[in-house]
């Protein structure tokens, strides 16, 4: 009998840390998605963009929709492989060159579109802006979590009471 409660003990305990780790799961999948969709989104209107702009010929496109296209492959590198200065400083250029290339173009399809010389200006900067967000939130490292430990109180409490005791 001792057995039996013992083990629906375990398997209740699993349970919920079953229960508890998919909770988890899909809460960063939920705010994962949202950062992908959102660079994801702002890259088809960024490669849109370029290629639009770009001349009529097919090598004129293929190098307009380049910069975006490699920042993503950036992204997702860099999400899912170890980081360090280097890939950070990459990361920074490629996305440099991609948002420089990509406010031009959108800014040229907006113009196009028969917008004020204002809007072409500020809108894309929300394309950019976005991409740039998405990207600091997708690339986001968690820091490790220190473990708990119990603290007595702090250096001066802890000399405070050792003179306290000494007098």
């Amino acid at each position: 009998m001792a057995t039996q409660s013992t083990t629906t003990n375990r398997t209740s305990t699993s349970t919920r840390a079953r229960k508890a780790a998919r909770r988890a799961m899909i809460k960063r999948v939920v705010h994962l998605g949202t950062a992908g969709l959102s660079l994801v989104l702002g890259a088809a209107v960024s490669v849109a963009a370029n290629v639009i702009s770009a001349d009529d010929q097919p090598y004129a496109r293929i190098v307009a929709a380049w910069p975006s296209l490699a920042l993503l492959l950036a992204i997702h590198m860099i999400m899912n492989g170890r980081r360090s200065w280097l890939t950070t400083a990459a990361l920074v250029i490629i996305a440099s060159v991609a948002g420089w290339v990509s406010y031009w173009h959108i800014h040229d399809v907006v113009i196009m579109a028969g917008e004020s010389a204002f809007t072409a200006k500020i809108m894309p900067v929300t394309v950019d802006a976005l991409m740039f967000v998405a990207t600091a939130v997708l690339t986001a490292r968690e820091a490790p979590k220190a473990p708990a430990r119990k603290v007595k109180g702090n250096r001066l409490q802890r000399a405070w009471r050792v003179l306290r005791g000494a007098a």
